[in-house]
């Protein structure tokens, strides 16, 4: 199954899925003080709007594809 990224929801910049430069990772360390953990997310690489982060890629993706819903 292919990942559908959806555009940034703040400039409207698009995303190419299967160029990465979409994804910024870093490491930090638990709170539980267990070591240290890759986290990713979604960052628009036009306006700098970033989404939650999520300890998997596809995770990472999904949470910046929810939108708000309106009302």
């Amino acid at each position: 199954m292919t990942e559908i990224l959806k555009s940034c929801p703040f400039c409207g910049e698009k995303f190419d899925i299967a160029d990465d430069n979409f994804l910024v990772a870093t490491a930090s360390e638990c709170a539980m003080g267990d070591g240290y953990h890759d986290r990713r997310a979604v960052e628009c690489q036009n306006c700098g709007a970033m989404g939650p982060w999520a300890d998997t890629k596809r995770k990472a993706i999904k949470g910046w594809n929810k939108r708000a819903s309106q009302t």
